[in-house]
């Protein structure tokens, strides 16, 4: 410190002073690379979050109920979708779309048929309301819910299904038990069907 004290008084003084190499700094003290310091993380997609979620569940009819419900979900908005690019406007869309999709879309989505061909064509009959809730709303709910928690730092904002109501032309309490209806009483009596068993004694008892 002395010497660097000397060195300062002569250069004011307007003698020269040879200037000292730059030191080294040590190796610990060393600044890291840039590709040491900015290491990125594998993205997160809704493929990865279904399956963790899929897998935490406990192997019955409601876990196959949850697991067809998000297959639909990864369809309508792609299982390679980052979760921080989903949003609130997708869900409420995919809600509002499942409502006019036929009621046995499952079969047909197994046999080969796209969501989108089945979206493209009026269904003439969608699911119930009773359907979309238990089946749809409730189960996406709870799982939008967790995964909001569990990959929050991944960028899955905190999204609900608890405002989107049914959209279907389906009526709540269509399948409950009622009085047959004139054209259904001509059906039955005067159809094919109990014609054929008419014919038969047989079939008497039916």
């Amino acid at each position: 410190m002395l010497l660097g004290l000397r060195d300062i008084g002569s250069r004011i003084n307007g003698g020269f002073v040879v200037t000292p190499p730059r030191p080294v700094a040590p190796a610990s003290l060393a600044a890291p690379s840039p590709e040491v310091s900015s290491s990125s993380s594998p993205v997160v997609t809704q493929g990865d979050v279904i399956d963790h979620y899929v897998k935490g569940l406990p192997d019955n009819d409601f876990k196959r109920k949850v697991k067809r419900c998000l297959q639909l979900f990864g369809e309508f908005l792609g299982h390679n979708l980052p979760v921080a690019d989903l949003r609130q406007r997708a869900v409420t869309d995919f809600m509002r779309d499942i409502c006019r999709l036929p009621d046995k879309w499952a079969r047909r989505f197994d046999a080969g048929e796209s969501i989108a061909s089945m979206l493209a064509v009026k269904a003439a009959k969608v699911m119930s309301p009773t359907t979309y809730e238990a089946n749809y709303r409730g189960p996406l709910g709870t799982f939008l819910d967790v995964s909001s928690k569990t990959f929050g730092d991944d960028g899955f904002r905190a999204m609900s299904v608890k405002h989107i109501k049914y959209m279907g032309d389906r009526l709540p309490e269509e399948d409950q038990q009622r009085a047959l209806r004139p054209d259904e009483l001509v059906t039955l009596f005067e159809g094919d069907a109990f014609a054929r068993i008419a014919q038969d004694p047989k079939q008497e008892p039916l």
